[in-house]
């Protein structure tokens, strides 16, 4: 497809969202006015039901998902502690001389 092919179809593809803005912006006036009823899109409310409620799921789920990255951090920090001071605890038993004192007689 030339340049000027490509243009012409712009300008017509243009042309036509206009012509359909126009449109539709006189047939809110109109309903505005009372002199029309309004249009109603089954297919693009029923769309519009379906994305909300995917929309509310994925809501709930982003923030499920935070909830859980959180107590995994939390869980991380608590075993780091823990081994942290186990080892602590192991290397001063390690260091404590093993002496044995013989009881008196």
């Amino acid at each position: 497809m030339s340049k000027k092919e490509k243009a012409v179809q712009l300008s017509q593809s243009a042309w036509s969202k206009t012509k359909t803005a126009v449109a539709r912006t006189k047939q809110k006036a109109m309903v505005a006015m009372g002199k029309a009823d309004q249009t109603v899109d089954i297919s693009f409310n029923q769309q519009k039901e379906i994305f909300n409620e995917h929309y509310e799921a994925i809501k709930k789920l982003n923030k499920d998902a935070t909830k859980v990255l959180d107590i995994l951090k939390d869980l991380s920090l608590a075993i780091r502690h823990w081994l942290m001071t186990s080892l602590w605890y192991s290397m001063e038993m390690a260091m404590v001389p093993i002496t044995r004192k013989r009881p008196r007689r």
